[in-house]
């Protein structure tokens, strides 16, 4: 029929590699160690980790801590023999720490009240009769005190309002009369 088969073979290597990385749970808070460790697959000649604040780790497992608040996007690159890359990315909320400041000790007027506040940087707060209202308002003599936290911890501050009475005393000038005689 004078057909021609030919056969021929090639062989295909492929080296497959994959950036990829895990991390510790959440939460994350400023200044808290967040640990690192990679995963990647395949062959590579080095990889560098990039935490997104101008701190590049070229170590397998990094430590790192954040100095702000947010979303901070961490990425992983790996760079193989021949000149590719291939990257992965997480992104991590890290959260600020919970803060409470009430304020100095005061003293007010017994008929007068006094609103506390508690801000705002936190998730809960409870005040000492069981309130959980960003505010509170004094009317009696006391010690108050607010408990705030969030996924990075709690604190507390306290604030003792003391009442007195206060008269409300007329008081007449007494340097002239103005018919001189010497009464107002």
């Amino acid at each position: 029929n004078g057909a021609c088969n030919y056969r021929d073979s090639i062989q295909l290597s492929s080296l497959l590699y994959f950036a990829n990385f895990t991390h510790q749970t959440p939460p994350y808070c400023i200044g808290e160690m967040i640990s690192l460790h990679n995963t990647s697959t395949g062959s590579y000649a080095a990889l560098t980790y990039d935490f997104g604040d101008g701190v590049i780790d070229s170590f397998p497992n990094p430590y790192h801590a954040f100095s702000t608040p947010g979303n901070h996007t961490v990425k992983l690159i790996i760079y193989t023999y021949t000149g590719c890359t291939d990257t992965a990315s997480i992104d991590l909320f890290i959260n600020y720490p919970a803060s409470v400041e009430l304020g100095n000790d005061t003293t007010i007027c017994d008929d007068k009240t006094v609103v506390l506040d508690a801000g705002t940087n936190w998730d809960n707060c409870i005040w000492q009769d069981g309130s959980t209202n960003r505010t509170f308002t004094a009317n009696t003599s006391g010690l108050y005190k607010a408990i705030v936290s969030n996924s990075c911890g709690s604190v507390a501050d306290s604030i003792q309002v003391n009442m007195q009475p206060c008269e409300c005393k007329l008081t007449y000038p007494d340097a002239f009369t103005p018919n001189e005689d010497n009464k107002n």
